[in-house]
């Protein structure tokens, strides 16, 4: 009898599919490595965009990812820098919700801003007392199927569905927005068996194509992530040719 019973529930262990690992933050963002900081810079060739001076590098962006690959900080600088960082810190519930920290920090005679809040720390549920900045979910792979943003009263602001091609590929972002019928799109297109995009377009809610970005000249690092690429971009405002550039730190190789 014992035997029976260790057999069956062998058995039914056996039968059972495994736990499905839900994808990070930085794997959705398509980098290989387990990144913590990236920091990207731009070097415009032509064109204009906002007050961006021709051939100088331009600190464009940087974000922060915890151990497990969340997204705990995300900075922009406007105009190359000397707008001030416009800097979000993100913290997570037990459910992996998202809750969302703004913050304009100003230049003060050139002095960069202090460090970001202790990186990657789950918020108390006493702590929750507005609604999270966004909430995921997953498909049957675990790649993010969709995300919703949302007001600090809990109301939706948009809601994002993703879908990937048959190598697990971005394909296809559908942004809606409550105050439109339809939603906006955005196509990516991938050369062969590449990882990384050559080209994504934007369409507005009404279907017209209103931003163009097509990427080449890739150089990779030793990880595998790319670290330059030349960038054209096609708009209402014409068309602009620059360098992306990206400085990437690593976490320490978990013994």
């Amino acid at each position: 009898m014992k035997t029976l019973i260790a057999v069956s529930i062998l058995s039914f262990c056996l039968t059972q599919s495994p736990m499905t690992i839900k994808e990070s933050d930085r794997q959705h963002e398509g980098f290989v490595g387990d990144v913590k900081t990236v920091t990207t810079y731009l070097s415009l060739v032509s064109g204009n965009w906002q007050s961006t001076p021709r051939r100088k590098q331009c600190k464009f962006r940087t974000v922060r990812y915890d151990s497990n690959g969340r997204l705990i900080q995300s900075s922009l600088y406007p105009d190359c820098g000397r707008g001030g960082e416009f800097r979000d810190t993100f913290t997570y519930d037990k459910e992996g919700n998202r809750y969302d920290k703004n913050e304009m920090i100003e230049v003060k005679s050139g002095i960069p801003a202090g460090p970001p809040p202790m990186a990657g720390k789950p918020i108390l549920e006493d702590e929750a007392v507005k609604a999270p900045s966004a909430t995921f979910k997953y498909d049957d792979q675990g790649k993010r199927a969709e995300q919703a943003g949302l007001f600090s009263d809990g109301k939706l602001m948009h809601r994002f569905i993703y879908k990937y091609d048959e190598k697990g590929r971005l394909a296809e972002i559908l942004r809606y927005y409550p105050e439109e019928k339809t939603p906006r799109k955005t196509a990516y297109s991938y050369f062969a068996d590449q990882q990384f995009p050559v080209a994504w377009i934007e369409y507005d809610a009404n279907g017209k194509l209103s931003q163009r970005y097509v990427f080449s000249d890739y150089s990779l690092n030793a990880m595998g992530d790319w670290i330059k690429r030349k960038a054209v971009i096609e708009d209402g405002a014409g068309k602009r040719v620059g360098w992306e550039s990206r400085q990437i730190e690593y976490h320490p190789v978990r013994k």
